[in-house]
């Protein structure tokens, strides 16, 4: 965890995938999502730099009334 204030350099790749008409519904789909984040500051780790790599996903449920 970084909680010293500093300079910051994030890299972020984000990825997505829509699952259409699920259950043969034409107004149900599914979204899935992911990322994966490097995050590297000029902190006070012991080599003088400190990284942190975050990631995570989600599903999403959309339905259209």
């Amino acid at each position: 965890v970084i909680t010293d204030e500093g300079t910051y350099d994030i890299h972020t790749v984000h990825a997505s995938y829509l699952i259409p008409n699920v259950m043969d519904m034409q107004n149900f789909n599914i979204y899935l999502g992911a990322y994966y984040s490097i995050l590297d500051s000029d902190g006070d780790d012991n080599n003088g730099t400190g990284s942190d790599d975050r990631y995570g996903a989600r599903v999403r449920f959309k339905y259209y009334f």
